[in-house]
């Protein structure tokens, strides 16, 4: 997940979005988190209920963490899961310790991880994100107030590309996703980032899609506010970054948590809100092909930011934004998780 800060402007009139409806038709889907590296969610009966789940709101596609620590065995039943609900996996690719925390990965070492990935599920999954949020240096070395490493990034990304286009050619690649975070010493925008990677030998033919993240959240004051266009929360980068590598994006997070308390929480009624408000503002901005909801689940029943991004209950019950959700991501009722988004909100 991110990093980011926020202030709100978008306008509403009785709770609907006066802007013109954008012509504009997006893919949608869901980003699973860590989750599916646990025991818990690795289970056979909580794969089966994730697929249930991941039908009913018939996504175009599910974004699937698998790490260098990851059995084999827990990464085929992951991408099953997801496969056998209709949607098309990405697979996000991270280099993780054996207690699961960020480690510098080796570009020849992560290239070997990948292909074998790559070889192991073949035509089954199209789509590769190398690294996650890779413009905050924690997420990169696993210390905290470390630099980020652009130059040593883009040699993961060049080698892991090549790896696995040479095991499965028609594969996709997406540059990692960056975090909404400002310039400073442990971190990078995400268009100055973008800019830096981009720079680097290799890269622009290694990548097929930017990836992006936009969350509207103040990690100084802890308070979320309605989605607007204000950095840096990543959204206006979406389009800066499609600008300037001439490459579709995904925005592959997004959302809000529905905890209980000063941490960036929100309410039921508000992430169904904002959601509305923030897929109106990416459809009228036209920047990015496809927007993933971080987590269809909530990953537990305990109140924590991070496991509780949610549309759906850890019980299996509905929140309020699920049935709207449910609407944005059928379109015209299909379960292609593509539609006009003016069909949500009316002209």
């Amino acid at each position: 997940m991110i990093v980011t800060i926020l202030a709100a402007v978008v306008v509403m009139v009785g709770g609907v979005h006066t802007a013109k409806a954008s012509a504009a038709t997006q893919a949608y889907g869901f980003s699973l988190g860590g989750e599916m590296v646990t025991p818990d969610w690795t289970s056979p009966a909580k794969l089966a209920a994730l697929t249930g789940v991941l039908k009913s709101f018939g996504p175009k596609y599910v974004r699937v963490e698998i790490s260098t620590n990851e059995p084999p065995a827990a990464q085929a039943a992951a991408i099953d899961a997801v496969r056998a609900s209709g949607a098309t996996p990405l697979v996000l690719l991270a280099s993780l310790t054996p207690a699961f925390t960020p480690t510098v990965p080796d570009p020849t070492d992560f290239a070997d991880f990948a292909k074998s990935v790559a070889q192991r599920f073949g035509s089954q999954v199209g789509y590769y994100e190398i690294l996650n949020e890779q413009n905050v240096g924690l997420n990169w070395s696993g210390l905290p107030a470390s630099p980020p490493d652009p130059v040593g990034y883009a040699k993961v990304l060049v080698a892991a590309s090549a790896a696995i286009k040479a095991a499965n050619p028609s594969a996709k690649i997406l540059s990692s996703s960056p975090a909404p975070a400002a310039d400073a010493i442990a971190s990078e925008s995400p268009q100055t980032w973008t800019d830096r990677v981009w720079s680097q030998p290799g890269v622009p033919e290694a990548v097929d899609i930017v990836g992006a993240h936009v969350y509207w959240m103040d990690y100084t004051t802890g308070t979320l506010r309605p989605p607007d266009t204000e950095e840096p929360s990543g959204f206006d980068a979406v389009a800066s970054m499609k600008a300037s590598t001439g490459k579709p994006v995904w925005v592959t997070e997004t959302g809000f948590s529905t905890c209980v308390g000063s941490d960036n929480c929100t309410t039921e009624a508000n992430q169904l809100a904002y959601l509305q408000s923030a897929m109106r503002l990416f459809a009228d901005q036209g920047a990015a092909s496809v927007v993933m909801i971080f987590r269809p689940v909530d990953q537990s029943p305990v109140n924590d930011r991070e496991a509780r991004f949610g549309v759906v209950h850890y019980d299996g019950t509905d929140k309020t934004a699920a049935p709207w959700v449910r609407t944005l991501m059928s379109g015209t009722g299909t379960g292609s998780g593509s539609g006009s988004i003016a069909g949500i909100f009316g002209s």
